[in-house]
């Protein structure tokens, strides 16, 4: 019962919570605004021009603007921005761009740079000004923003690439197939039900990992009195949580403390019942603690974000994120055995690779299929991130996990026998019966996540 409460619980939080540029021109020669005195004994920037040009990174346009200023006492500091208008309705995190020019070079003919490329749809009208050390601000700059079109994504190039990929991995997986148990015939069947259920569990648990790490970050908009678009799905590419409204530590690490709080009291309950059937929720908080503690890493996502925009030193999150992700892959080692991998054979080595490559092509090819011109890349440009990191995570986690099931059946075999009897957990010989639980809750995300996408 506790079980079908949290799951229906889940589920009505992501039902809920799914409510819901170029530049076309620029002032180079704008007006001094005479309500702007420069303090006495010191001199405000000058605009001198303003140059517009167009480039493209990765198929992506950027449009930027230089900006060339005059300050005669060499001390600009910062470029702000103040919002004109907006087609939003909502404001947009705008913070000073630090200026870098010397004291020399600003005394002649300083550049600053802006600009940067459309990354949701909104016409936006900015006021610009350079501000120096004594408070003084030059004469604004406006400019005017128009992103109505997401970038185009070439899937097919996607799909040749991605196939190819997905082709190599797939010899590699039927030649270790045949090599591990071409002398074993027995241990064929009980290897495709472990990845079979393995399979369905991960699609399960990606799918709530998701729910609980956007929910968090749509929970800190929601308070802020923004709607919150949630954007969460079961397959192995971004999940988000859109509109970002401002940049704050607390929007950057709420996605992980609410995955890795509300994961830790699902799984808590269940983590002594060693059975197949608790798998689903007992398996969740180890899988967080992997996949969250690679965002605490900082290497990616909300906590690099953190770091660059608060000027944080990186070691501290180094520290925690390595120490989470070792803590989430012991923990999910000492359940293996509950889907039929003992860690003294060596059936995990394809195993895990295995389950991860059949959850990569699937994730690549909804991501190719589904997600160019759906809501999500009409409304925030994402369809070409998305169907790039789907097309990357395929290699990268198949690798990874083949990397996990070495460390399986060496170091944590020779470990797993001094461990406590409590921590111990015996090895279980599959029937297709365990595997109905699992099944339906893996089917149930799918086409949840799919009308989510849709």
């Amino acid at each position: 019962k506790l079980r079908s409460l949290a799951f229906f619980f889940l589920i009505a939080m992501v039902l809920t919570a799914c409510s819901s540029s170029t530049p076309a021109s620029r002032s180079s020669e704008p007006a001094l605004d005479p309500a702007i005195q420069p303090q006495a004994g010191s001199h405000p920037p000058i605009i001198l021009q303003v140059v517009d040009r167009e480039d493209v990174v990765d198929g992506y346009q950027y449009t930027y603007s230089d900006i060339y200023f005059n300050d005669l006492d060499g001390d600009a500091v910062a470029l702000t921005y103040r919002e004109v208008s907006s087609s939003l309705s909502y404001p947009l995190p705008f913070t000073d761009d630090p200026i870098e020019a010397s004291m020399e070079q600003q005394k002649g003919e300083a550049l600053v740079s802006v600009g940067g490329r459309c990354r949701q749809k909104m016409e936006l009208v900015i006021e610009s000004r350079i501000r120096d050390r004594a408070g003084n601000l030059s004469e604004p700059v406006t400019f005017r923003i128009s992103c109505l079109t997401p970038p185009v994504v070439d899937t097919s190039a996607a799909l040749v690439s991605g196939l190819s990929i997905a082709f190599a991995l797939a010899l590699i997986l039927v030649l270790g197939f045949w090599l591990l148990f071409r002398k074993h015939p027995g241990e064929r069947l009980p290897a495709l039900q472990s990845v079979l259920l393995l399979f369905c569990l991960f699609l399960w648990m990606t799918f709530i990992q998701k729910i609980l790490h956007e929910g968090g970050h749509a929970l800190y908009t929601l308070i802020r009195g923004v709607p919150s678009l949630l954007y969460v799905h079961p397959f192995n590419f971004s999940g988000y949580s859109r509109p970002i409204i401002d940049a704050s530590i607390w929007k950057d690490i709420s996605g992980s403390v609410s995955a890795l709080s509300f994961s830790l009291l699902i799984s808590l309950p269940f983590w002594k019942h060693r059975s197949p059937a608790f798998l689903p929720l007992a398996m969740l908080f180890p899988y967080v603690l992997i996949y969250d503690g690679i965002n605490v890493l900082g290497l990616m996502g909300d906590f690099r974000t953190l770091v660059e925009t608060n000027g944080i030193s990186p070691i501290p999150f180094l520290f925690l994120g390595a120490l989470t992700v070792t803590a989430g892959i012991a923990l999910l080692f000492r359940l293996l055995p509950q889907i039929g991998l003992d860690p003294k054979d060596k059936k995990a080595l394809f195993v895990l690779p295995a389950v991860m490559f059949l959850a990569g092509i699937l994730s690549f090819l909804v991501a190719c299929i589904f997600v160019p011109g759906s809501p999500i890349d009409r409304e925030y440009f994402l369809g070409r991130e998305i169907v790039s990191t789907a097309s990357m995570s395929l290699p990268v986690q198949t690798i990874g996990w083949a990397v996990f099931a070495v460390l399986y059946v060496t170091f944590f075999r020779r470990v797993f026998p001094r461990l406590p009897a409590w921590l111990q957990t015996g090895t279980v010989q599959l029937a297709w019966r365990d595997l109905r639980l699992p099944v339906v809750l893996a089917t149930l995300s799918v086409i949840l996540g799919l009308i989510i996408i849709t």
